[in-house]
């Protein structure tokens, strides 16, 4: 299908990177969709950013089923249903909105994979203990300056306390840059331009950290 034509028409899904992606229009999607655009959710929107998370996240060959992985801000839960349905890792989607949880619920069904769901933002998170896992993933997670602090903090303590790798997509928002600035004078980050024109045209950035033992030593 032509990539101007994959989230237009009738239909109601499309297959990206061996996923079954849901549109707007799903049966099972549409009525909980139509309740989001009406309450302002972040739920209604499949941010694209998200499309390239996963674009990138499919030439990585160092994730396997041992990997305990965490994504952030989760929405309609593309990456997540991605990583454990390819890669066979366990995965924690969160967001703070009930609304997207609900609809990465019914994604990962769709494609009969397992997802765990928790509601937490990120001044929750800052509570959770992150030694379980190995990987943190995010797309468009840099939206407000208030919680860019919050963010920094966490990634902090999930290198601390053994995380190997951080993995975020963003189609250029300045909060993310000054994001991958403050991370690359800690850690060994890199960020690279990436785009797609499949579902939809999309450009952006990956900002990728690779976090080494010392770095669980660092206070």
């Amino acid at each position: 299908m032509e990539p101007a034509r994959v989230l237009k028409g009738a239909h109601d899904s499309f297959v990206f990177h061996g996923i079954e992606a849901l549109k707007p229009n799903h049966p099972s999607v549409a009525p909980r969709h139509r309740a989001n655009v009406d309450s302002g959710s972040t739920g209604s929107v499949l941010w694209h950013a998200s499309y390239l998370l996963v674009d990138y996240l499919a030439t990585l060959r160092n994730i396997s089923p041992a990997n305990q992985v965490l994504e952030l801000g989760c929405g309609w839960g593309l990456a997540s249903t991605y990583v454990s349905k390819r890669f066979g890792a366990r995965v924690t989607a969160t967001d703070c909105d009930a609304n997207a949880l609900d609809l990465q619920n019914i994604l990962s069904a769709t494609n009969r994979t397992r997802v765990h769901t928790r509601q937490l933002s990120f001044s929750d998170l800052a509570e959770i203990d992150l030694s379980g896992f190995n990987l943190l993933i995010g797309s468009e997670i840099c939206y407000a300056p208030s919680t860019l602090p919050q963010l920094e903090n966490l990634i902090h303590r999930f290198a601390t306390q053994g995380g190997a790798s951080l993995v975020l997509a963003d189609r250029g928002n300045d909060l993310f840059f000054r994001l991958g600035r403050a991370l690359s004078r800690r850690y060994r980050a890199r960020l690279t331009p990436v785009s797609l024109s499949f579902p939809v045209p999309a450009r952006g950035y990956v900002l990728h950290v690779e976090f080494e033992c010392g770095d669980a030593q660092s206070g």
